[in-house]
Parts: structure tokens; sequence; C-alpha cells
């Protein structure tokens, strides 16, 4: 996460297990719409497909959500659109380009892009990050830092 992104508004919360995680991610998506972009930061198991899982189940997406990490981006229909794009093994930033990343970027759909930190460069200013990390020996609780850096919304997680 760069530290000259301006935030404008931001939220932290533990979760202590999948269920939490997913639960949260469920209850951010009310939150969401048309065209917001969601970048995800964490380490691998951080659960960054979990809560998308969540934000899924909450946009009413009934196809199976898994993580694009081999086909990079996967599209669900709900509420809105769905782009789910995974940047994980992503080389260069010319596969973007191959793959139509500005116009998935620019759509009128909801995109949720794991690994966002490979890509920074290319993120639109206005778009809502979620960083994830582990806080305790077992790894199963996680710190959830939700920073939404548009003014537009009042928004409060609990």
């Amino acid at each position: 996460m760069p530290q000259s992104l301006c935030v404008d508004y931001m939220n932290e919360i533990i979760t202590k297990g999948p269920d939490d995680t997913f639960n949260l991610g469920r209850e951010f998506s009310s939150q969401l719409k048309s065209g917001d972009v969601v970048a995800f930061y964490g380490s691998l198991g951080t659960g960054k497909t979990c809560f998308i899982k969540g934000i899924c189940d909450g946009l009413e997406v009934k196809e199976t959500v898994i993580s694009p990490s081999f086909t990079i981006i996967n599209e669900y229909n709900g509420i809105f659109k769905v782009y789910h794009i995974d940047f994980y093994r992503i080389s260069s930033i010319i596969e973007l380009q191959e793959i139509g990343f500005e116009d998935i970027l620019y759509d009128k759909g909801i995109c949720l892009i794991e690994w966002a930190d490979k890509v920074e460069n290319v993120l639109p200013e206005s778009r809502i990050s979620v960083i994830m990390d582990f806080i305790n020996e077992k790894n199963s609780w996680r710190r959830v830092q939700i920073k939404y850096n548009d003014n537009s919304r009042n928004r409060n997680l609990k």
C-alpha cells in the first residue's frame, strides 16, 4: 500500500476465522456501487479470496466463486457484474493490455483485484483498498483494513 495514497475514511476490523472473513465480505458488499474498484493487499493465505466470496454472496452471485489464479479473470453475474481478478501470476504490465484490463477497470461492474500491489501504478486513484494481515501465532485471526479514498460516501462497518 503506497504511503502517498490519500485516505478519506478507514475501517479496521479483526476477523477470527474464515466465517468472520466471509461475513465481513458479505456486509462490505452492501457498500459497493456500480463501477467500484476494490484493490486487495495481503500475503498468501490472508483470506483475500474468502473475503471476495463473501462479497459475491452479498451481491447475489449464483456461480461458484474460486480464485482465478490461473485464468487471471473470473466474471460473475449478480446484482452487478463482478470481475474477480488475480494478479499473483502476472509478470509484466504488458499482460494487462492483452487481457483488456483497462476496459474491465472502467466498466460499470464491480472490479475486485487480488494482488493489487503488482499493478499499483495503473489502478484508479478513486478506489477502495482492503489490506489483510495475520495478527496471531496460529494465523487464524486477521486484521482487515478497509480504506476509502473517495469522500462521496460515509461508510462504517462493525
